[in-house]
């Protein structure tokens, strides 16, 4: 199953505060729970509704620190035993709050290097090229930020087979009634091969966006998948 919690915890980092935050800090620590952050989850409903069984876990809260944003993570996988389509994938949500909101170009730029840092844990080799950005505004009203990269899986990762294809979605957003911020990252298998060295290439292609379409689909079909029920167009602050 994939953790990348650590990473983020990592890329966080504690943060350097304004003189005035630095002051209000004693007065905010004896609020309990000032900076507790709501979980950012796939509404059930939704959730149910799909004709693929992902399963949910839910981490534990981590703070990074005394200075540090409090955070919560929540994956989603769809994990099949048999090879062929539909591809497997997962959905990794991080929900955090810190006296320093960040800006959504922060919050994306955030997204896109927990991307990086995947995908070379991974062995997936990006390409250079987005294949799609954007913004939309999913169920609940919160607009969010978006982006989508490939890359091929150097070799199998227990998740991912060897030489597919993996779409990837970074997507954030903030939920001001809760003052929670979430980053998404979703990551599916599209496309399988299997070589075969008599003839000078694969033997087998299978494509199939099932599982990239659970995670992305939304009415408008902004990206490529139109439905109501799409993992993070039906994110809601629990």
């Amino acid at each position: 199953m994939p953790a990348l919690a650590w990473r983020v915890r990592r890329l966080l980092g504690p943060r350097h505060l304004p003189a005035a935050a630095l002051a209000l800090l004693a007065v905010a620590a004896g609020v309990s729970g000032c900076l507790e952050p709501k979980r950012v989850v796939v509404d059930p409903d939704a959730l149910a509704a799909l004709p693929r069984t992902w399963a949910e876990e839910r981490g534990q809260r981590d703070s990074d620190g005394w200075l540090g944003p409090k955070s919560v993570e929540t994956i989603y996988v769809y994990d099949d035993a048999d090879a062929g389509p539909p591809f497997d994938a997962f959905l990794q949500v991080f929900s955090l709050r810190e006296l320093d909101r960040r800006s959504a170009s922060a919050l994306q730029a955030l997204a896109e290097r927990i991307v990086d840092d995947a995908a070379a844990d991974k062995g997936i080799q990006l390409s250079d090229a987005r294949a799609a950005e954007g913004e939309r505004t999913i169920e609940s009203g919160v607009r969010t930020r978006y982006t989508v990269r490939e890359g091929t899986v150097a070799g199998g990762d227990g998740l991912f087979s060897a030489d597919s294809t993996v779409r990837i979605l970074a997507e954030v957003g903030h939920d001001g009634r809760s003052k929670t911020s979430f980053v998404a990252v979703g990551m599916a298998q599209v496309k399988s091969q299997v070589a075969c060295p008599l003839i000078g290439g694969p033997c087998q292609v299978d494509e199939d966006e099932t599982t990239w379409h659970d995670i992305v689909a939304d009415p408008s079909g902004r990206l490529g998948a139109t439905g109501s029920n799409g993992l993070v167009f039906r994110l809601v602050t629990a």
